[in-house]
């Protein structure tokens, strides 16, 4: 790629796009109104010609009172960087599911497949991962964080009378960075992320009917994730909460935040 040349790596729609031909129509196309995340592959060695750069967004916008009544159909998004100038298309990327937790009103998990990064370059290859925002106005307009094995991102469910007033919701989600899914974490019996009931400790307790609970409803619009020691701190917009949540981050190993190297 030339220098000063810029080229699309993928595009947000809630409609499936799959060839260069392909439009997004102008009521599926998906805003992005918050910075992207980045972090290492995990599968393959990135070196600067070669990257391999999972790159993470969000969708969605809360400016105006119109916004606040729009119930769009908003996504989360996963594409490998490979440090080529190639676009990637939906049929590219495992699309997972958030599900509610039977029996619950605040906790959601994800189902879905694992991505299989191993035959990139050859039919069929899969380049990352999306999740659905399910819930009617659900969206993303806070910076997503790489924490561990885990990003973290919190969604918006805004209150009628627009941004940072009575009514709204969200919910903090935290998926594997590699898949979407929960962790596989090897040599540990810590497959959990959030310290669901509370107790100070995330273990099998915080389990729910048998499930991982990887997303956790909370009153008010959370702000982006900060992280002191092994709690995530948000605002509740709307109210004047800070929410601590104790989390369990896991381990990296060659996933994690992306170097920089400064030209001279």
């Amino acid at each position: 790629m030339g220098s000063g040349q810029v080229s699309r790596l993928f595009q947000s729609c809630a409609v499936a796009l799959n060839s260069a031909s392909a439009t997004c129509p102008v009521a599926s196309r998906q805003p992005i109104t918050s910075r992207v995340a980045v972090a290492r592959s995990g599968v393959f060695h990135s070196t600067v010609d070669t990257p391999y750069l999972n790159v993470y967004w969000g969708t969605g916008q809360l400016v105006t009172l119109q916004d606040a009544v729009d119930t769009s159909e908003q996504a989360f998004y996963s594409v490998l960087h490979t440090g080529a100038s190639t676009r990637r298309y939906h049929g590219e990327l495992v699309k997972q599911s958030f599900s509610d937790i039977s029996g619950v009103s605040d906790a959601r998990t994800v189902t879905g497949v694992s991505v299989d990064y191993a035959n990139l370059n050859n039919n069929g290859a899969q380049y990352g991962w999306h999740v659905s925002l399910p819930d009617s106005g659900e969206r993303m307009v806070t910076i997503p964080a790489v924490r561990g094995d885990l990003i973290v991102f919190n969604t918006t469910i805004p209150g009628s009378n627009g941004p940072c007033t009575g009514g709204a919701s969200g919910w903090l989600n935290a998926l594997s960075l590699r898949n979407g899914l929960q962790p596989s974490r090897s040599g540990s019996n810590v497959q959990q992320v959030f310290d669901y009931n509370d107790d100070g400790t995330v273990n099998a307790s915080d389990n729910v009917n048998d499930q991982v609970v990887l997303s956790i409803r909370v009153d008010g619009e959370p702000t982006s994730p900060k992280f002191v020691g092994d709690t995530q701190f948000v605002g509740l917009g709307g109210t004047t909460t800070v929410l601590p949540t104790v989390m369990d981050f896991g381990i990296g190993g060659l996933e994690g935040r992306s170097a920089w190297y400064q030209l001279r």
